[in-house]
């Protein structure tokens, strides 16, 4: 999708115009945070169109980096808190791939948060491409598909995976 208009407007800013607020429905946004949200809208509903008409259709690969990029905001934006939870439970995504790590999900009931793993224990602990944790986090695909399917191997307390389901929704 070529949107001139907007690429002529983005390439007009100047540095220190960086930070100003600009409208979003969500709300008021700092100017610079728009080109990387274009992109990844762009990108998703790219992709949602052409796995409509080709279940086997992909991120692009260089995609990924961007998309990998803006998960810890996405998880937060995607969560559904719940009543909360006595102890916090965490699921570890041990991504490989074009944007390899090991990441947790820590959920607390009401609140949930995406960082690097550390050395708690997790109670699930999923394997995967980055294309599937993108795709997972994104709300384009669940957890309990991904693993019938093989794309997560998943290890731990199974009767969890139900819980991401319910938690972590797109908007």
């Amino acid at each position: 999708m070529r949107l001139p208009w907007l690429h002529d407007c983005l390439m007009r800013l100047q540095p220190h115009e960086d930070a100003t607020l600009c409208y979003h429905p969500f709300r008021l946004m700092p100017a610079q945070i728009f080109p990387p949200l274009w992109l990844n809208e762009v990108t998703l509903h790219a992709w949602d169109i052409r796995v409509a008409l080709d279940p086997t259709a992909s991120l692009t690969a260089e995609s990924l980096p961007l998309l990998m990029e803006r998960l810890p905001r996405r998880a937060m934006v995607n969560f559904r808190p719940g009543v909360r939870l006595a102890a916090p439970v965490r699921y570890r995504f041990a991504v490989t791939g074009v944007v390899p790590g090991t990441y947790d999900l820590l959920v607390q009931g009401d609140q949930a948060v995406m960082e690097p793993a550390g050395m708690t224990a997790a109670h699930v602990t999923c394997h995967c491409q980055t294309e599937t944790f993108v795709l997972l986090m994104m709300d384009r695909l669940s957890l309990e598909a991904a693993i019938e399917r093989g794309d997560v191997r998943a290890e731990g307390d199974r009767g969890l995976v139900a819980a991401f389901e319910t938690w972590f929704k797109g908007v």
